[in-house]
């Protein structure tokens, strides 16, 4: 035990262990505490009965159970100032890690900023490029579409959730009538049954006729229409009502340096304006001005 001590208090043992030392040291207290009580009650009560040599004896145990429990409470101090400065010592050892990790992830940050982030930001600003001028094509097309095309979506369009979600059922073949002006779509499911179909009518390649008919529609007017196979599907529409703003009037990126301009900022009013603004040269930091030297004045320390 002693040499356990000895090497707890002369050496650098972690907390941990010093603790489970004190718990024992503090039990030696109560020992010996109990040890000298005892010594002390058994003196007293032989003082009129036992010799002197075995007085003696009696102060002797009574003195080596006071000389253990100081001993133990000497223990017990030195080894609470041991768990303390342990304590301080593995608490900073802990705080110097993170500081560490804090400075080494920092740098590393640091350095990724400057070589990553410039090109990314480059590698934006050619998407928010690409989507403007696919949109001026779009629009232009759309002015003008060819016969039977249907109108072009924009690029983001798959950005919300309007056809990310519109999911169709199976279907099956069915007969309808449609206008023979455009046949690509059925009339309306309220005129299919007041057709009158007038004339069976051979189609231009072999194999196969069209049935033709007339309907009256709703202002009295009449339409002619053609019998065509079509597939009849449901589809579950979009309820989720989902949109998103365009890349361009929500992206932010932000200067490398203090004092250049942002490599983007959000603009509104469709690509036109984007494109006038990519094709902005970006501004880099002025260089700093001259500056005057100021005179201060810092207290030099003499050591006693």
């Amino acid at each position: 035990m002693l040499k356990t001590l000895s090497k707890l208090l002369g050496g650098t043992a972690g907390s941990s262990e010093i603790a489970s030392a004190l718990e024992r040291a503090k039990q030696d207290i109560v020992t010996a505490e109990a040890a000298s009580e005892s010594a002390d009650a058994a003196y007293r009560a032989g003082l009129i009965d036992e010799t002197p040599a075995a007085l003696r004896t009696l102060i002797d145990a009574k003195t080596d159970a006071g000389i253990a429990g100081d001993r133990a409470r000497a223990v017990v101090a030195r080894l609470e100032q041991k768990l303390q400065t342990a304590l301080d010592a593995e608490a900073n050892a802990k705080r110097q890690a993170t500081y560490e990790k804090a400075k080494t992830l920092t740098q590393a940050a640091s350095r990724k900023i400057v070589s990553d982030y410039p090109e990314a930001a480059e590698k934006i600003r050619e998407v928010l490029r690409a989507i403007a001028e696919a949109d001026l094509a779009v629009e232009e097309a759309n002015q003008n579409l060819p016969d039977g095309m249907q109108p072009l979506p924009g690029p983001e369009q798959t950005r919300s959730t309007n056809t990310v979600w519109r999911e169709p059922l199976p279907g099956k073949r069915v007969e309808r009538w449609a206008g023979e002006g455009d046949f690509t779509r059925p009339i309306d499911d309220d005129l299919q049954s007041s057709v009158k179909p007038n004339q069976t009518r051979r189609r231009n390649n072999a194999g196969g006729s069209d049935e033709v008919g007339t309907v009256e529609l709703s202002n009295g007017s009449f339409l002619d229409v053609i019998k065509k196979p079509f597939i009849r599907r449901e589809v579950l529409p979009d309820v989720t009502g989902w949109e998103i703003a365009d890349l361009a009037a929500t992206v932010s990126l932000p200067p490398m340096l203090a004092g250049a301009s942002s490599y983007w900022e959000p603009t509104l009013g469709g690509p036109e304006p984007v494109l006038a603004a990519l094709d902005t040269p970006l501004r880099q930091r002025p260089p700093a001005p001259e500056r005057t030297p100021v005179i201060e004045y810092a207290l030099i320390r003499e050591k006693p």
